[in-house]
């Protein structure tokens, strides 16, 4: 049997209900469809589908990552978003540059890897996904969002979590399946 599953980083609740508070002093409305504050994460490295019997192998990687690296405080720097045919798609939350993020994310890639996991093509992004764009986003809000502030959300990361994500008309449904301390 397989799981589609992915690895996060989780966001202490004070710093998600800043960036809310700070979203909804932008557009307070419900006519868009949010993440729930529970969804919001840092996905350091989707899985895909995933036979359950290497999950343990998975577990252990992550625990080997988490102790020989150490991951260095995270700071939010901005509002973006990602283009579909030159229309919004995604709004995110950016993060700063930071080498200690990146060693791990390499780490868990180099070692995922030696179990049988694809690396990532592409350079490492790390974002904070807040709205899936399906209709008409008004050039006005985009421009608002760009000059959003984000100053002083710094947090020191504390937990990483293995998730299976369960894909539905709805949306996506996240279950963790394990918590690690780091």
């Amino acid at each position: 049997m397989t799981k589609r599953l992915f690895i996060a980083l989780e966001f202490p609740s004070e710093i998600l209900d800043a960036i809310i508070e700070k979203r909804n002093r932008i557009v307070n409305t419900n006519i868009y469809r949010w993440e729930p504050k529970e969804k919001l994460h840092l996905t350091l490295k989707f899985l895909g589908d995933v036979e359950s019997d290497k999950i343990n192998e998975i577990e252990s990687v992550i625990e080997q990552v988490i102790k020989d690296n150490k991951l260095s405080k995270i700071e939010l720097t901005k509002f973006g978003f990602f283009f579909r045919n030159n229309l919004p798609a995604i709004l995110w939350i950016g993060i700063k540059e930071n080498n200690s993020l990146s060693s791990f994310v390499s780490n868990l890639e180099d070692k995922l890897n030696k179990i049988g996991f694809e690396k990532e093509k592409r350079k490492f992004n790390p974002h904070l996904t807040l709205l899936r764009i399906k209709n008409n986003f008004p050039q006005e809000l985009i421009d608002q969002f760009k000059k959003g502030d984000l100053n002083e959300l710094v947090f020191i990361p504390f937990q990483i979590k293995l998730y299976e994500s369960f894909l539905k008309k709805s949306g996506s449904v996240y279950a963790e399946l394990k918590s690690f301390n780091i």
